[in-house]
């Protein structure tokens, strides 16, 4: 399930490099700002409750000359797209995974580790290993589909749970490291990671994330060439369920190729 609740808050954030939280993450609200060269900052809010006890999350923002919520139920795999301005709604259910050729499907489960629910990803556990004085568990992971499966080999740490190491199946290499002091980030005590990923073709890339132990999350994130995304104004706390729920006065809002959609928001793609 914390798979799930991870994929709403990577679409609530806009992308997969803030995002990290399981099941006993404490609500909270939260101003994300974006920041890239050559492109105007992005603001948005988002608020992160439970509803009879399930998880939801809620992303607000400005598009178009007008307002819109998001709401995402990730154990109930629905979604609320909310028009504030017109006071119209939709709802949609969440993607379902890709198909895959009939093949894969011949896949054993195997212990799922890492690996997402699917039949055509199979994970199998190696041993415990240091890696940068880090307890880590490795894992070789496998992906069936036409012509021979993609392997990955994978180090989690232990305490965190997320990858400490990786190494693709066209050679790539990445390494995130622990800096031994501890930093300050708007308000949070946190962890700075820094990670190197080496490409095949010789190429290099670093970043850095400051990780929210309470939170279980990172939130701020600083790549090479400029771009910063953090989390600020972070209030702790439990969200009122009215964030989560369809106001009275809306109506359905029922339109050719779904409806009322807000523009894309556009952000670089996550190298991690």
């Amino acid at each position: 399930m914390a798979k799930a609740i991870t994929g709403a808050l990577m679409l609530a954030l806009g992308t997969a490099g803030l995002a990290h939280a399981g099941n006993d993450t404490p609500e909270f609200s939260a101003k994300v700002v974006q920041k890239a060269p050559n492109r105007a900052d992005m603001t948005w809010r988002i608020h992160a409750g439970t509803v009879s006890g399930n998880q939801a999350i809620r992303s607000e923002s400005e598009r178009g000359g007008e307002k819109w919520a998001q709401v995402t139920f990730p154990e109930e795999g629905r979604q609320v797209l909310m028009n504030l301005t017109a006071k119209t709604y939709q709802e949609r259910s969440l993607p379902e995974p890709p198909r895959q050729p009939a093949k894969a499907a011949k896949a054993e489960s195997g212990d799922s580790g890492p690996c997402p629910d699917v039949p055509w990803v199979r994970c199998e556990k190696l041993d415990t290993e240091t890696v940068h004085g880090r307890d880590a568990v490795k894992w070789r992971i496998m992906r069936f589909g036409k012509g021979q499966p993609a392997r990955w080999l994978v180090w989690i740490d232990q305490e965190r749970d997320f990858p400490v190491r990786r190494v693709g199946p066209d050679g790539t290499y990445m390494e995130r490291r622990l800096a031994k002091e501890a930093a300050q980030v708007n308000g949070r005590q946190t962890e700075k990671w820094q990670t190197v990923i080496s490409r095949s073709n010789g190429r290099s890339f670093q970043s850095v994330r400051w990780y929210d132990p309470e939170l279980d999350m990172t939130i701020k994130e600083k790549r090479e060439g400029g771009f910063v995304r953090e989390l600020k104004n972070i209030e702790v706390g439990e969200q009122p369920d009215k964030l989560f729920q369809i106001p009275d006065k809306f109506s359905p809002a029922y339109k050719a190729r779904g409806g009322n959609r807000p523009p894309a928001k556009r952000s670089p793609s996550d190298r991690t």
